[in-house]
């Protein structure tokens, strides 16, 4: 199984971020088929997926542009069907280049901690906070409302680090992954990119703050889910 270089990040030129490297080059690699590379058995298994982190940017970039070159993990063996065969969620002749802004979210109402937040700040002070209840309403906020959060905020887009966004449910409510709460990345879909997952889903990558302290990537979480 190969595996393709999905995003690759130049730290070194991005804004700096709690608990992230502020130099090097941090690679994203996932396998192809319908599911992408996500093991739903053991999403941080790395069995179709990779994130390499190179601590010292090189003079020249460590993937080429272009469908050669896609990379795969030393230790993945090959495949002999033709990239456009192999069911990627993004067009493999067609890289995109994007640039990162610093910003700030709102937590999600998709976020697994969203609940536990909202009923902290109710219980600190319940009355300025009085507009919290609906949305921790039994089964979850009223359609109204959701609609309302993401025609102001939208999905999520891209994103290194910050709150994630969710198509369906967020991973990490199963307590073996209730300790990954960094988001390393989101990859939104993005048709002006070429980049779909499933029904206009969304693609994250989590990892311990543990773990990111010690710049081991050998369990980070790889996620997505769809409409």
């Amino acid at each position: 199984m190969k595996l393709f270089l999905l995003a690759q990040l130049n730290l070194g030129q991005l804004p700096a971020l709690p608990g992230f490297p502020e130099t090097g080059i941090l690679q994203f690699f996932i396998a192809g088929g319908d599911t992408h590379g996500m093991h739903l058995a053991n999403l941080a298994s790395g069995a179709g997926h990779r994130v390499l982190y190179h601590p010292e940017a090189p003079a020249a970039p460590l993937v080429d542009d272009g469908p050669t070159g896609l990379g795969a993990h030393p230790d993945a063996p090959d495949v002999a069907a033709p990239i456009a065969e192999l069911d990627l969620p993004f067009e493999a002749d067609r890289p995109v280049r994007l640039s990162g802004q610093l910003t700030t979210a709102p937590l999600s109402y998709t976020d697994s901690g969203f609940a536990a937040r909202g009923r902290e700040l109710l219980a600190a002070d319940p009355d300025s906070w009085s507009p919290l209840r609906p949305w921790l309403a039994p089964g979850g906020p009223p359609a109204t409302l959701t609609d309302e959060f993401d025609h102001a905020f939208g999905r999520g887009g891209h994103t290194l680090g910050g709150a994630p966004f969710f198509a369906g449910d967020d991973p990490r409510v199963m307590p073996a992954y209730s300790g990954h709460t960094v988001l390393l990345l989101q990859v939104d879909s993005d048709p002006a990119a070429g980049l779909n997952w499933g029904d206009r889903g969304i693609c994250h990558f989590f990892i311990e703050p543990a773990r990111l302290a010690a710049r081991d990537f050998s369990r980070v979480v790889y996620h997505w889910d769809c409409y």
